[in-house]
């Protein structure tokens, strides 16, 4: 496993790692802990618990074992999940080309285009869709997202992104959290009742801290029925030397405007909150 995800998966494992390397070095590390006891010489309580560490540290370990796992498990969790989210929040403010994104429904871009002071707009809509790989008795279908895009304008709004193009725009790009599916395979696509039929992969999408696009397909592809009342994001750059509130007054008539920096921020919380779900309930358990 390599990339974000591969990251994520090892700092988790360094941390159980350690946790357990801790726990078995416990009959060692007892008695040296219990002489930082702050109890009085003189209390009989104080005396029998150095006494028990101090003579027994085999069971005071294993005891505490539990405890040290779990509180470290915990630790090391919440440590690599906010390094992880933190990572997924800064990114986009390095790999999108724009000054705010606007949340409506259908393609705005052809509208939002025409907006004074609009530089460039690239419409992302995602959708469900149906994809299957192979053929015959080997075909193998599941139930994923598809990116709609614009292939020229989503590369304007990710630069160094891929999208997918080709001679005819029949054509689509693979994910990496896309099982069973790289270049130059081909792969049958189905958004609701619409049959794309079988479409050619021609590029792959770069791996992202905050994820990356499901299944990049282009717009044409897509009847605009389908998209008509699908939720989108528009990615609007504005021109230079234009005053950006006025852009943003004009953006607010069709749909919810945000910055890049924060839609950057609710954008990570949103799909880090997938992964914190699991984490708060070990820590509610521990709590038990």
């Amino acid at each position: 496993m390599a990339g974000p995800v591969g990251g994520q998966t090892m700092a988790v494992c360094v941390s159980l790692c350690a946790v357990l390397a801790f726990a078995c070095f416990g009959p060692r590390l007892v008695p040296a802990l219990g002489r930082l006891l702050p109890l009085r010489p003189s209390a009989a309580l104080g005396l029998l618990a150095k006494a028990g560490l101090r003579g027994d540290p085999w069971r005071s370990a294993s005891t505490a074992a539990p405890v040290v796992v779990l509180a470290g498990l915990l630790l090391g969790q919440s440590a690599a999940l906010t390094s992880a989210s933190a990572a997924a929040c800064q990114e986009p403010r390095t790999t999108i080309d724009a000054d705010f994104l606007l949340q409506a429904r259908g393609d705005t871009a052809p509208r939002v285009a025409g907006l004074p002071g609009v530089a460039h707009a690239s419409t992302e809509i995602d959708v469900p869709a149906s994809v299957t790989t192979g053929s015959g008795d080997m075909a193998f279908t599941e139930l994923d997202r598809a990116l709609v895009v614009r292939p020229d304008a989503y590369r304007r709004a990710h630069p160094g992104s891929s999208a997918p193009a080709g001679p005819t725009g029949r054509a689509v790009a693979a994910a990496p959290g896309t099982v069973g599916i790289g270049r130059d395979d081909r792969v049958g696509v189905r958004i609701g009742d619409v049959d794309l039929g079988r479409l050619p992969v021609v590029d792959a999408v770069p791996r992202r801290m905050g994820g990356s696009a499901a299944l990049p397909l282009p717009m044409a592809l897509v009847p605009r029925a389908v998209l008509a009342q699908a939720p989108s994001v528009t990615f609007v750059a504005v021109r230079d030397g234009v005053d950006a509130a006025a852009v943003r007054t004009r953006l607010a008539a069709v749909g919810e405007v945000f910055t890049s920096a924060r839609w950057a921020d609710r954008d990570a919380k949103a799909r880090g909150s997938a992964d914190t779900g699991p984490l708060t309930m070990v820590m509610g358990l521990g709590g038990l």
